[in-house]
């Protein structure tokens, strides 16, 4: 029985490390989806051309977003390569919530682009 207050054993800190990194994984292959979802909508835009009615719109949203979402994976492969505590490090931390608030834009850019439509 461990108390509140004492520190995680060995065991433990490995099943964390463990879930972190599948977590990251899958995490990771869910942006390489989107960003080929975006890509391939992108492709159906401009193959349609300028004929649709918010060609212009969804271009800039579609190559806003692919950017956006390059952006967060380098800064992700930075953050993977950073050793210690998240908590300790204000630099990592800081980066780390500004991959957050990135991926936040991207759900919500992708929610726009989805309700003006590419059809593919």
């Amino acid at each position: 029985m461990s108390e509140e207050g004492a520190p995680p054993n060995k065991e433990s800190v490995v099943k964390k490390s463990a879930y972190s990194q599948k977590k990251s994984v899958a995490e990771g292959l869910l942006d390489v989806g989107l960003l080929v979802a975006n890509s391939s909508q992108l492709k159906a835009l401009l193959d349609r051309g300028s004929s649709h009615s918010y060609y212009y719109a969804l271009l800039v949203l579609l190559i806003l977003s692919i950017i956006v979402q390059v952006v967060v994976g380098f800064l992700l492969l930075f953050l993977g390569t950073t050793e210690g505590d998240l908590e300790k490090d204000r630099r990592s931390n800081l980066m780390n919530n500004v991959v957050v608030a990135l991926i936040f834009g991207i759900v919500v850019l992708n929610i726009v682009i989805g309700v003006f439509g590419v059809s593919v």
